[in-house]
């Protein structure tokens, strides 16, 4: 909800939002920096300066700096977040990535992954 009451407020006129990396921050509620600022350019086409294929960099010296992990799923800087392994889900990835992404990853300087596992498909083999 921190990502999304943190939009309302620029919807709402907020000229200053305050942000943490990786969801650290003074306290609960405070909206991630890297949702926000991805948000921000996918649903409004808003530059807010960010560069957004360091964003993956940053939090990586904000996780070693406060010694926590970056969860594998965390969004948008999580090393899963473009890791796709079901078989159905792989063929509608490869047909039209939008089926099951809606976040292009070259935006991030990222790229989808397909993982060979029990739940892949001929599609995720052959590619």
């Amino acid at each position: 909800m921190a990502v999304a009451n943190t939009l309302a407020g620029l919807d709402g006129g907020a000229r200053q939002i305050e942000c943490t990396i990786n969801g650290i921050g003074e306290r609960a509620g405070n909206a991630p920096l890297e949702e926000v600022a991805v948000a921000l350019k996918q649903l409004y086409g808003r530059d807010t300066g960010i560069v957004l294929s360091e964003l993956e960099n940053v939090a990586s010296v904000v996780a070693a700096a406060a010694a926590r992990a970056i969860p594998l799923n965390k969004a948008i800087v999580g090393e899963h977040v473009f890791t796709h392994e079901s078989g159905i889900h792989v063929d509608g990835l490869l047909k039209d990535q939008r089926t099951y992404q809606a976040l292009d990853p070259h935006l991030l300087g990222r790229s989808n992954r397909i993982v060979i596992g029990k739940h892949s498909g001929l599609a995720a083999i052959s590619a």
